[in-house]
């Protein structure tokens, strides 16, 4: 998990050195770069996505070790992955894969039992909030990219 979580911070960092690269290389100051080129403002959001992926991970295994919120944590994260590939952060999103396959059992897993057991344990509105954020980032990334082409 805590290579998902190194994965987020390096796409921030990685980004912010393109953006830099890319602005001394053009001659263009960064005003010019963030209002005029969608793929600098997609990146943006993408990278704020990631800043909360990362806020989220960062809780991860504490959130383990209470074993009624065992269900919640595993919708989340599979919530998250989906979001990361739909962002196309693959590489933080196939980490997320690779932590789901070894902190969870996936024999006897229903969505519609784990959704049940989520609402008994009153984590409902968890799984509201991390749905809602990443639709938010994903309308706003998609909506930004389509809108300035």
């Amino acid at each position: 998990m805590r290579y998902a979580k190194y994965a987020c911070v390096a796409m921030i960092v990685l980004f912010l050195v393109y953006v830099g690269g890319l602005s001394n290389l053009s001659g263009k100051s960064y005003e010019e770069l963030i209002s005029k080129s969608p793929i600098v403002i997609t990146g943006f959001m993408i990278c704020t996505a990631n800043l909360y992926v990362w806020y989220v991970l960062k809780n991860f295994l504490k959130d383990l070790e209470v074993p009624q919120h065992v269900e919640s944590v595993r919708v989340n994260l599979l919530l998250m992955t989906v979001g990361q590939f739909v962002l196309m952060n693959f590489i933080s999103a196939i980490l997320m894969i690779l932590s789901l396959r070894k902190y969870f059992s996936w024999e006897s897993f229903s969505l519609k039992g784990a959704l049940k057991e989520i609402r008994k344990e009153g984590q409902l509105s968890v799984l509201v909030i991390t749905a809602v954020v990443l639709i938010l980032f994903i309308s706003l990334v998609f909506g930004i990219y389509f809108s300035i082409r």
